[in-house]
């Protein structure tokens, strides 16, 4: 699987049909099963996401929980090294306690159009553009009421590499 990274200029197209929230979540989803698989982890993905979570990366006993968004109009930090997302402050405060699983927030861009989410031929699947993460539990509580924007740096990308490091360090908390 090959995964193309934010493309400015695909991302700047007008849309020639609007995806729904739906769409965005179902895309953003697959997106994490994809890099979870090319690294080795099985992803249970939650039908209901009662307590916030939308998918559990499995690694044996492990396990970390994600809550997926997906965005086609991204909001970065002036140095464009941050991206800026806010959620919802029910989530978040499901997922900055203690728990037995360590809560992600991914957040997958994609372009506006959704007939540019992905390309694909005989040899490749692209999925467009990326993912990046963001550790919610152990973040502080909040007074906010409506929302919090969260900080994900644009070195913390959903891939397999970042995927593997996430579970060995979710191993090592366990663990020790």
């Amino acid at each position: 699987m090959r995964v193309l990274l934010y493309d400015a200029h695909i991302m700047q197209q007008k849309p020639t049909s609007s995806p729904t929230g739906q769409q965005k979540e179902w895309f953003s989803r697959t997106f994490l099963v994809g890099v979870a698989a090319a690294a080795g982890y099985p992803v249970e993905i939650r039908l209901n996401d009662v307590n916030g979570v939308d998918a559990t990366v499995h690694d044996g006993g492990i396990q970390t929980d994600w809550q997926l968004k997906g965005t086609s109009a991204p909001e970065f930090s002036e140095d464009g090294e941050t991206l800026y997302f806010d959620l919802d402050v029910r989530t978040y405060n499901l997922f900055i306690g203690d728990r037995n699983a360590s809560a992600f927030l991914g957040v997958v861009l994609m372009p506006p159009d959704p007939r540019h989410w992905t390309a694909t031929s005989r040899r490749s699947l692209n999925l467009r553009h990326g993912g990046y993460w963001q550790k919610i539990t152990g973040m502080p509580a909040t007074t906010n009421t409506s929302s919090i924007r969260i900080h994900l740096p644009m070195n913390q990308r959903l891939s397999p590499d970042e995927i593997r490091a996430i579970m060995t360090d979710e191993r090592k908390r366990i663990c020790a």
